[in-house]
């Protein structure tokens, strides 16, 4: 940070009531430049003002980060071993459909994702040579065997954090965990990763609720 920088967060820092004009937009910035300028920061109107413009993007990185610990911190986290997904063509939709709404085969420990041209969905290893029998073999695109599910509850309101998802995205990729599949139904997300990788999966997102 510059010596303007540091000038301008220590004027502005001690002084509440400018604080709060800048958090309203109740302030005309030039003018507080002036001001700040009057008060003996040294330097051009045009540099106060980007040092004003740096105190406030700081500041509003300081909250986001502050609201996304809270989320985190307030997590409950699950684990689900044995999972398989199918991903089928869009064609099997409709099966899906009428088994939700007639015999049922389907609902029971089964997520689901429905793209533009495919679905995909996700069940339990063990009931797959019984659930397979729904849908036509031409449309089955493709079957991953061997996932599990990390399931993550949010407290309400959660959707309105800021980089969230992006965060739990980074920790597993610092840990070289691939994720196979999400589903964010905020405030719950699923993510489905490789069943060998489970430990280490479960291990960085729970270190995500102890960061201070």
């Amino acid at each position: 940070m510059t010596n303007i920088h540091k000038q301008v967060q220590a004027n502005i820092s001690a002084d509440r009531a400018i604080q709060k004009d800048l958090e309203r937009n109740l302030i005309n910035v030039r003018a507080l430049a002036r001001y700040l300028q009057k008060k003996g920061v040294d330097g051009t109107i045009d540099s106060i003002i980007s040092a004003i413009r740096r105190f406030e993007k700081d500041k509003l990185n300081l909250n986001q980060e502050t609201n996304l610990q809270k989320c985190l911190s307030s997590m409950i986290v699950s684990t689900k071993s044995n999972i398989l997904s199918i991903e089928l063509k869009d064609a099997e939709f409709k099966t899906i459909c009428e088994d939700f709404i007639g015999s049922n085969i389907l609902k029971k420990n089964t997520r689901l994702i429905k793209a533009k041209e495919s679905v995909t969905i996700f069940l339990n290893q063990k009931e797959f040579d019984n659930k397979k029998k729904l849908f036509a073999p031409k449309n089955v695109l493709k079957t991953r065997e061997n996932l599990a599910e990390i399931r993550i509850i949010f407290p309400e309101q959660s959707d309105q954090v800021i980089g969230l998802l992006a965060r739990i995205g980074m920790e597993l990729s610092l840990e070289n965990v691939s994720i196979e599949g999400i589903i964010e139904t905020m405030p719950e997300i699923l993510l489905y990763v490789k069943e060998k990788d489970l430990i280490l999966a479960h291990k960085a997102v729970m270190s995500l609720s102890h960061i201070e």
